[in-house]
């Protein structure tokens, strides 16, 4: 497995899935949850990430992100 780290706004853009390239990112979030990588994010990108979440689809969808992203990541 191949180390990789990723913007918080992959993130944001798969999970709003209303911006332009929300399907790319989705499908980079597929990759990654796959066999051939392990994520390593900086703890301030779960913040980002679950802050602007909750911020745009609510506070459920960002504890629903906050779970997938603590099963996904290295920290």
């Amino acid at each position: 497995m191949r180390p990789i780290c990723i913007d918080a706004n992959v993130f944001i853009a798969s999970t709003k899935g209303n911006e332009t390239y929300s399907s790319d990112c989705r499908r980079v979030i597929e990759a990654v949850a796959g066999d051939e990588f392990y994520l390593i994010e900086p703890t301030i990108c779960l913040t980002e990430v679950i802050r602007n979440i909750a911020k745009y689809l609510g506070m459920e969808a960002g504890k629903t992100q906050e779970n997938n992203l603590r099963r996904m990541v290295s920290i």
